[in-house]
């Protein structure tokens, strides 16, 4: 409820028995950085992903946020794989970022 209400699963459609995708996790962080209201400092490249034409249109914005900021990266073949699965290792590795990043921005 709480992230339906602060527009965190904007733009999201996801069932609960389905993988949250990569894509997914980028939509979600970029929704709850902007409802935090913080002042986006980054220093990372814009999009230059091999598969950036199969990231969804909604999702593309997201994307190139997490690049900039760093809370996510793509994978060592210069892909992003957003309609992979994000798995328990890379989600434990961007919430770390993440909550370095708000830390800095604060």
């Amino acid at each position: 409820n709480w992230a339906e209400k602060n527009n965190i699963l904007d733009k999201i459609t996801f069932s609960a028995n389905e993988p949250v995708t990569r894509e997914e996790v980028a939509l979600m962080l970029s929704n709850f950085i902007k409802s935090l209201d913080l002042n986006l400092e980054t220093s990372n490249p814009a999009l230059s992903y091999k598969d950036e034409e199969s990231i969804s249109q909604n999702a593309i914005e997201a994307v190139k946020l997490m690049k900039q900021t760093g809370i996510m990266n793509g994978r060592d073949d210069n892909t992003f794989d957003p309609k992979k699965p994000v798995t328990r290792a890379e989600l434990a590795t961007i919430i770390q970022r993440l909550t370095e990043f708000v830390s800095k921005s604060n």
